[in-house]
């Protein structure tokens, strides 16, 4: 795999992992009392927004590799 797919795996990874731990220790269960902006509140949501945005990120990567594997194997034939 060439530099770039890995790179975007291992930044997906870290994304989901540190996005749950922002979840998890933000303690945000949600308010019910409608007073938006509580520091707690921002670091769930941007917890959460990592935990979103981790998926397309693997996603991405896993494409870009399978062309580069794509890629590589017509060169070969084609030399082959």
């Amino acid at each position: 795999m060439s530099r770039r797919p890995s790179v975007l795996v291992f930044l997906g990874i870290a994304m989901f992992f540190l996005g749950w731990v922002l979840v998890f220790v933000s303690g945000y269960s949600g308010d019910s009392t409608g007073n938006f902006g509580s520091s707690s509140e921002w670091v769930w949501r941007v917890g959460g927004l990592m935990v979103y945005a981790s998926i397309p990120t693997v996603v991405i990567a896993g494409v870009l590799g399978f062309t580069n594997i794509r890629r590589s194997g017509a060169r070969r034939s084609r030399s082959g």
